[in-house]
């Protein structure tokens, strides 16, 4: 199985805002995410883990007929009393970042390498390199699988699955039925409505990410980040 792993170090220009509040925020950060999300997506609060599932359907007759994203945040690992907060064209961006990497951060990252078998395990082959990868600033340690851009005999292109995308499609399964806590994120997409091995066309997969959501303005950013705060402070998780 060809799983690249690629570590990105990218500055950000962003305003840094700091949030210390207290109180249980379930229900608030639940609706919160919802909203963002509208009906393609489904959010779990339980204890210390968020989980996000987003299955979008492409447009009748596209290549890409399903997009899969799946989160996975163990909010032990990350640091909700600092965001960030970057504007944009369309209105912000909230960006968390991970905490300082400790036992339990790496122990989440086991779970994806297990998942990953040998193949995964010879790229981040020991807790030294992993510490390493994740302490660099801005890292994103991910895995990727690509499809291929062929042109057919009437002069249109089309994407052509690699070779690895049955076992890459096997890689996140198992991670998907691995039991929390766990940090990652996935995003699959498929040339069929149900996601399956024979129709992966692209995947990959980023652990421990960021957790980044666009929202429509800065204030909608400043009130999502108050959510996963007070939740984090009432959970005890942070």
């Amino acid at each position: 199985m060809k799983i690249g792993l690629f570590v990105v170090c990218a500055g950000i220009t962003a305003a840094v805002y700091f949030f210390f509040f207290q109180g249980s925020a379930a229900a608030r950060l639940s609706s919160s995410l919802s909203e963002l999300l509208e009906e393609d997506g489904v959010v779990e609060l339980q204890d210390c883990n968020v989980s996000i599932v987003v299955n979008k359907l492409g447009e009748v007759g596209a290549t890409i007929a399903l997009t899969r994203i799946v989160i996975q945040a163990d909010m032990r690992n990350y640091d909700f009393e600092t965001v960030r907060i970057i504007p944009s064209a369309s209105g912000a961006s909230l960006r968390i970042d991970r905490g300082p990497v400790d036992d339990l951060m790496l122990s989440n990252l086991s779970k994806i390498i297990e998942a990953g078998g040998a193949r995964v395990a010879h790229l981040v082959p020991d807790e030294e390199t992993a510490r390493k990868l994740l302490e660099a600033d801005d890292s994103t340690l991910y895995f990727r699988v690509m499809a291929e851009v062929v042109e057919t005999a009437s002069g249109t292109t089309e994407l052509v699955a690699h070779e690895d995308a049955p076992d890459f499609f096997g890689f996140v399964a198992a991670i998907e039925i691995t039991g929390a806590p766990i940090s990652y994120r996935s995003t699959t997409t498929f040339a069929a409505s149900a996601p399956s091995a024979e129709t992966l066309l692209t995947g990959e997969v980023v652990a421990i990410p960021f957790l980044q959501f666009a929202v429509a303005s800065e204030g909608k950013a400043k009130e999502l980040a108050h959510a996963f705060n007070d939740y984090a402070v009432d959970k005890a998780c942070s």
